[in-house]
């Protein structure tokens, strides 16, 4: 805790708005950056996805699959909020 003094970070909704903790070091870019990276990946997926001929695939058990894509997405989700919340609560602390 060398050199920060209490009160000497940027307010949160500052450093979200602007991007910048105003010490330069410019955190809120780098989840930018990986915000944007993730949406070419969705975007690069869905048009091959499209371009891909449809083939009919017959499912033992429907809702078997159904319940492992439910629970991939949750999961998914859960990761991603945790990787973004712990790279926000940590942007501003002093290094």
């Amino acid at each position: 805790m060398t050199g920060f003094t209490a009160g000497s970070a940027a307010p949160f909704n500052t450093f979200v708005a602007s991007g910048d903790d105003g010490s330069g070091g410019g955190q809120g870019v780098l989840l930018l950056l990986i915000l944007l990276a993730f949406a070419v990946i969705v975007v690069v997926l869905s048009i091959t996805n499209r371009v891909r001929q449809p083939y009919v695939v017959v499912v033992q058990n429907p809702f078997k699959l159904l319940m492992k894509t439910v629970l991939l997405g949750v999961t998914t989700t859960v990761v991603a909020v945790a990787i973004v919340s712990i790279l926000i609560a940590t942007a501003g602390s002093p290094s």
